[in-house]
């Protein structure tokens, strides 16, 4: 099937759209369209919609190949259609609901991200992943799995190959962990409230969350958004400090103010959007409508990342990297759940 492929692509080589970033930026949403799909079928939702686009951007790369113009337009998708997808991504967040939940969910959702950081960073650099790919895997972890990864990654000057790595570690992991979440609930010894909030506390992505606290009511899911979206929240402080942090040398001597603050435009504009859900400006309708736009988006971003994969890279520091970030993931796993025990 791969030759097949092939030849059809190189007996078309006359056809120059073929072979320009318009098609790149076209596939990336096509293979988009295509996860989303994938992703309402029975047995594939629990993976999500990001993680079936990189695999599907993955699997074109490596059946089809991508023409280097083509690559212009996928490099367009992972970059740009991915940060407007995160901006979208606000309006799922109230920061109304967050400030309601108190000081309490909010201290030990940042205590438990600051660990979960921590482990999987430190695991990572002791099993010799390289310093950018274990902060993107912590990031993941600890925040909000995927969309934190994208959000950070220029930050950290990752490269595209890189981020798709962390990406589809904390995918992968994520979901994992969902399905024993799920088996294991009824040994847990948490009422639905108290099993809501530790999925969300100690799960990777919203959608992994939602998963594994829908089966037990709409108390348990309510308890994980909740505690969820305060994690996403925490994706602003984060951003900031891991901009300072990673900032170019010849940028260390720069008199420090909001207006040189090296976070990215994206990272304010999911600000922005979920300041103006927070008040009311935007109608529950609009919000749907960006939750589903965010979607999409983010599927076409992950899809451009996955066609620009460097599989051989994934050989070398995934099985490292996959290793530290179960570890790091066990440990917050664990530290909520005594947190919800006690």
């Amino acid at each position: 099937m791969a030759e097949l492929v092939k030849v059809y692509i190189r007996s078309h080589d006359k056809w120059k759209l073929g072979r320009g970033p318009i098609t790149g930026v076209l596939l990336a949403l096509l293979l988009a369209a295509g996860s989303l799909a994938l992703a309402a079928l029975p047995g594939l939702g629990i993976l999500g919609p990001m993680v079936l686009a990189i695999g599907l951007g993955a699997a074109w790369r490596h059946a089809a190949g991508v023409h280097p113009e083509t690559q212009k337009g996928t490099a367009f998708a992972s970059t740009t259609l991915l940060r407007a997808g995160i901006v979208l991504l606000g309006a799922q967040l109230s920061l109304q609901d967050v400030a309601a939940a108190g000081g309490g969910v909010l201290g030990f959702t940042a205590l438990n991200a600051a660990l979960a950081l921590g482990a999987v960073y430190g695991i990572a650099r002791v099993c010799g992943v390289p310093q950018r790919i274990a902060l993107l895997a912590g990031v993941g972890t600890a925040i909000c799995g995927a969309a934190a990864i994208a959000a950070v990654a220029p930050l950290v000057g990752a490269k595209r190959d890189e981020t798709a790595l962390g990406v589809i570690t904390v995918a992968l992991l994520g979901t994992a962990i969902t399905i024993a979440y799920t088996l294991l609930q009824p040994v847990m010894g948490l009422d639905p409230a108290r099993y809501g909030m530790l999925a969300g506390a100690s799960l990777h992505e919203l959608g992994h969350a939602v998963a594994a606290a829908a089966p037990f009511g709409r108390e348990a899911q309510d308890a994980a958004l909740l505690v969820k979206l305060t994690r996403v929240a925490l994706l602003i402080p984060v951003s900031a400090v891991l901009a300072l942090l990673c900032r170019p040398k010849g940028e260390a001597q720069r008199r420090f103010s909001i207006r040189t603050l090296p976070v990215p435009w994206f990272v304010f504009g999911f600000l922005a959007v979920s300041l103006f859900h927070s008040l009311g400006w935007i109608s529950p309708l609009a919000a749907a409508a960006a939750s589903k736009a965010a979607a999409f988006l983010l599927a076409a971003g992950m899809a451009g990342l996955g066609l620009n994969m460097n599989l051989p890279l994934l050989r070398v520091s995934g099985g490292r990297t996959l290793a530290a970030t179960l570890l790091g993931s066990l440990i917050l796993c664990a530290a909520s759940y005594v947190e919800f025990v006690l």
